[in-house]
């Protein structure tokens, strides 16, 4: 719990071993919880180019860039966090939401189904599986996974439209 002391530490290490990229791993991992965006992308950067494949610092980087305001570098890392996790829940409800969104309720559908299967208490997803289902005439599905929702999110922010969908098809 003390950030403060586990900079100093991560700092300590990578002038221990500034060709080591766990040394700079940890610094910015402990950065990132901190929110010291500039540590975050001194020592990501660091990390990554003594060790390219360190996945696990794409999100970190993304954020720390978006906070910094260079949309260049976070959508840059951001393609790097979706490879890198394809299967990732809130990854795959963002591309059915973009798939929704341009009317391909049939391509959304499928997905959101994974994004439960992976997640069943993810709310957000239940909702816009229902509302695909409701333009894909799955009038059973719909009822589900709205009801799914309510019982989740029962004052949630897309609560008054599950409940009036649900009404609407009674």
């Amino acid at each position: 719990g003390d950030l403060d002391g586990a900079i100093e530490g991560a700092k300590k290490a990578t002038e221990l071993g500034p060709d080591k990229a766990g040394a700079w791993d940890m610094a910015t991992k402990v950065a990132a919880a901190k929110k010291d965006w500039d540590l975050v992308i001194e020592g990501g950067e660091k990390a990554l180019s003594i060790e390219a494949d360190n996945s696990s610092l794409f999100g970190a980087l993304m954020e720390a860039y978006k906070a910094k305001g260079n949309k260049e570098k976070s959508a840059e890392y951001e393609q790097k966090f979706i490879a890198a996790n394809p299967d990732k829940p809130e990854i795959l409800y963002n591309q059915a939401v973009d798939l929704y969104n341009k009317g391909d309720f049939k391509g959304a559908d499928p997905i959101l189904r994974r994004v439960i299967e992976g997640a069943p208490e993810y709310a957000n997803a239940h909702f816009l599986l229902g509302m695909a289902c409701v333009n894909l005439n799955k009038i059973p599905d719909m009822k589900k996974h709205l009801g799914e929702y309510l019982r989740i999110e029962p004052n949630g922010k897309e609560a008054v439209t599950a409940k009036e969908m649900l009404e609407a098809f009674k």
